[in-house]
Parts: structure tokens; C-alpha cells; sequence
């Protein structure tokens, strides 16, 4: 039998050829594997005669069959892409807070079979080429996407968000329970009896409204001047800081406790309070969101913080991301890991207790 032209090819071609109804083709492109041996091989023949190119799900099937396969036809790679921004693979203090989570994602890869490929997506109009050209079975993303970059980026591969929620773009995600881990530090401070708490950060984002919501939750009272955002770049950080420095010691009254980031406002700040005389915790408690083992080694900033499990996070990633390889059908999974407070030497009773 001379080999058919795979122009137009559709699933119901290779249904026909392989004597099948278009049901079983589907379900065994699927890795369904309650159908006989001869049956099978009638399907993967026709698929190679007529050179079909399944939708997603049915090619990331073809990677589990040992079978030789028609030329353009793909295999599994046991490879894994990491995609970032720029500023996240080359950011010397990226690295320094996220260098840990980069290096456990290697790992979990390894422990399965799988290598690590890294990227940059410096512009969403284009596609990496390393997912063009099939050197990956699955992405993992650290940022949050254009809805048609994701859409056009999971036409080749699945995808997974790495530390943001994917509910909203309708693709698996895993992430902080940021609510969690705010109201960790707030009632941290809370309970040791602070009622003047500022909320120190750089832009009004989902977190900014996540803090309100949570020192609301406990009766604080919300004052302008202490959880106004703070305009800056890296460049201008300290005299930003300053400035708002500037605003809480001439208000009527100052905050007994603070809560921030830890990179970059938290150290700025941090240093920019013991430059004032600021003792931690006799004059004011500083706590803040996120933390890092490797800037926490032989250094003088002993602060009270909520660490990200961003090891535990990546991780997870590796694992589902597997998981989605092995079976193309998987649901959408959204898992949220809870944050965990470590008390250090900033944070103690207010100053009038």
C-alpha cells in the first residue's frame, strides 16, 4: 500500500484505515491500554502511513510508545523546561533569594529522569524555540503570562505556574497561601500585644489587599501614612525609604511594629531604622514576608520572618509537571502551601508594655 499524502489527516482518516472506530483510535492515541496488541498496531501503523499530527494531548501519548515512529513524529524527551524572566535567571539578588529553589528544581528532575532545560522569555510574542522544536515535554513558568502566550505555549507542551495562582488563567499552579502567610506575621505581632502596626511596601498589588483584608480581620486600625505605598527602583530604594521614614516620625504618633518584604525594602529599611537609633525589638518589632536561609548565614539581620517554602514549591512543580507528561488528560491541579513563621531577636512587646 503506497503511503497517503498527511495533508488533511484527521483522526477519523486513521480511524478508517485502521479498521477502527474513531472512538478506540482516540482512546489508545490516549495510552489506553485495554485494547489488544494488534490493535494498537494497526492504529500507530496508520498513524505513521498517513503522517498525522495529533492535537496535544494524543502526542505527549505517542512519547510512551517503544514503536519505531514516522519521521517528524516526537518521543519523549525527559526534559523539563524552566522559563523566566530575565531578571530571575540573571539578577544577582534574585539569585541570592532564589538561587535555592532553582537548584532543588534541578534535582527533583534528576530523581525522576528528567534534565532541566532553562530559558529566558524575554518578549511573549514569540515562543521559545526549545518548545518549537519539541526538545521539551512540559514548562514550568516563573511568571505570570499573557493569556495568548499561554495559550499559544500550551498548544506544544503542558504548562504549570511556579509561585503564582492559576486559577484565573485556568492552568495548574503552585504557590503560597499568601493570606496564610500574612496573617502568620500580623497575628504574630498581634498577639505580643500590638495594636500600631505599619504595613511597609512597594506597590499596590493583590498582596497589598491581601494585608488589608487581614488587619482587618484582627481590628487594626489602617492609617494612610503607614501602608501607603512607597514609589522607588533599586536605584532610588534608600532615599524612598527614607522619605517615608521621614513621614512616621513627624506623624502624631509612631508605629510600634512593622511588617515588609524581605527583598529589597526589607533590608533597606531594616538598616535605614538602626541608622536612626532604632532599636529591635525595645524601641520598634520588624518582621517580614519571606525569608532566605542564605542571607540569614553569619549575617546581624536576626528578624522575625514567614519563610516561603519555595523548595518545597519547586518540588512540587517537578513532580506535577511528571505527572502531567505521564497522563496528557490529567485535571488542572492548584496547590497552595502554607508559610512558616520564624521568630528571631526583631520582634517582642511593644515598647509601652
Amino acid at each position: 500500500m503506497g503511503k497517503t499524502s498527511s495533508r488533511g489527516a484527521s483522526l477519523r482518516d486513521v480511524a478508517r484505515l485502521a479498521k477502527v472506530s474513531t472512538a478506540t483510535a482516540s482512546r489508545i492515541l490516549n495510552n489506553d491500554t485495554s485494547f489488544s496488541a494488534e490493535t494498537r498496531r494497526r492504529v500507530l501503523a496508520a498513524v505513521a502511513q498517513l503522517n498525522y499530527v495529533p492535537k496535544l494531548s494524543y502526542r505527549n501519548a505517542l512519547k510512551h510508545f517503544s514503536g519505531r515512529l514516522a519521521k517528524g513524529r516526537t518521543r519523549r524527551t525527559n526534559n523539563i523546561a524552566l522559563l523566566g524572566r530575565k531578571g530571575w535567571f540573571l539578577d544577582p539578588a534574585a539569585y541570592v533569594f532564589h538561587g535555592e529553589t532553582r537548584d532543588e528544581i534541578t534535582v527533583a528532575a534528576q530523581e525522576f529522569g528528567f534534565s532541566l532545560l532553562v530559558t529566558v522569555v524575554p518578549d511573549e510574542a514569540v515562543i521559545p524555540d526549545m518548545i518549537l522544536e519539541e526538545k521539551a515535554d512540559a514548562a514550568i513558568l516563573r511568571f505570570v503570562p499573557e493569556r495568548d502566550f499561554l495559550r499559544r505555549l500550551r498548544a506544544h507542551v503542558p504548562v504549570l505556574l511556579l509561585g503564582f495562582p492559576g486559577e484565573e488563567l485556568n492552568v495548574s499552579s503552585v504557590c503560597v497561601n499568601e493570606h496564610g502567610a500574612f496573617r502568620l506575621a500580623f497575628k504574630h505581632l498581634y498577639d505580643l500585644g500590638h495594636r500600631d502596626i505599619a504595613y511597609f511596601h512597594s506597590s499596590r498589588e493583590e498582596r497589598y489587599e491581601i494585608a488589608m483584608s487581614v488587619m482587618r480581620e484582627l481590628g487594626l486600625q489602617i492609617l494612610p501614612e503607614w501602608t501607603e505605598p512607597i514609589p522607588h527602583d533599586l536605584a532610588t530604594v534608600d532615599n524612598a525609604i527614607q522619605r517615608a521614614l521621614e513621614l512616621y516620625e513627624s506623624g502624631p504618633r509612631r508605629p510600634t511594629a512593622v511588617v515588609t518584604y524581605e527583598f529589597p525594602v526589607g533590608i533597606h529599611m531594616f538598616y535605614q531604622l538602626r541608622m536612626r537609633g532604632i532599636r529591635f525589638p525595645e524601641d520598634m518589632s520588624f518582621v517580614v514576608i519571606g525569608d532566605n536561609l542564605r542571607i540569614m548565614e553569619g549575617g546581624d539581620i536576626q528578624w522575625t520572618a514567614v519563610r516561603y517554602p519555595m523548595i518545597e514549591m519547586g518540588r512540587w512543580a517537578v513532580e506535577e509537571a511528571v505527572r502531567m507528561v505521564e497522563d496528557p488528560n490529567r485535571p488542572i491541579q492548584h496547590l497552595k502551601i502554607e508559610g512558616r513563621l520564624i521568630k528571631r531577636a526583631s520582634s517582642g512587646p511593644p515598647p509601652s508594655r
